[in-house]
């Protein structure tokens, strides 16, 4: 069987916008993801003196977070709609080019096997590809930022307990 035309680099240069799009919104959401256990380790230190606590820096701390978690569901809207659109565009890019192969075959193929069978391995397996490939360059990179910036949040807080987490977070 013949490589398909649709690889990597089609989905990179057809789909160079999207495909941007969901990296700055997952860098986004990566920057956003640590407000909470930033502003949670805040009030916990407030928390831990003997001392009267007052109630700007507890309020401030509450609305960075709420703050934080409402752009990170915009974000993941917006991630969720773009990804669905990139997808859909290029499963049915890739569906014709099956189809048109398909059609080529030889008058024995299609007696041999059912319309229902073809057609239904045809979608199942054209979306199958394009999901994989489009994980591939955005949830691949987007998991290793992940990685990297938590990993170095981790140690540079605690080197010892960053040590021993980044590891296995890996190999999560």
């Amino acid at each position: 069987m013949r490589k398909s035309r649709l690889g990597f680099h089609q989905i990179l240069s057809q789909g160079r916008g999207a495909i941007t799009t969901l990296w700055i919104l997952g860098l986004a959401s990566v920057g956003l993801s640590l407000v909470l256990p930033t502003q949670v380790g805040r009030l916990t230190g407030l928390f831990e003196g003997q001392e009267q606590v007052m109630w700007t820096p507890i309020l401030k701390a509450v609305v960075y977070i709420i703050i934080a978690q409402i752009c990170l569901s915009v974000i993941s809207f917006f991630q969720t709609r773009t990804d669905w659109s990139l997808r859909e565009s290029m499963v049915g890019k890739f569906t014709l080019e099956v189809f048109g192969r398909i059609l080529r075959f030889g008058a024995d193929f299609f007696r041999e096997q059912e319309v229902e069978r073809i057609n239904a391995r045809a979608l199942e397996d054209t979306d199958t590809v394009v999901r994989f490939r489009i994980e591939a360059l955005t949830g691949v990179p987007m998991a290793a930022v992940a990685i990297g910036v938590f990993g170095t949040v981790m140690i540079v807080d605690n080197w010892f307990l960053g040590a021993c987490m980044v590891p296995l977070a890996i190999d999560r």
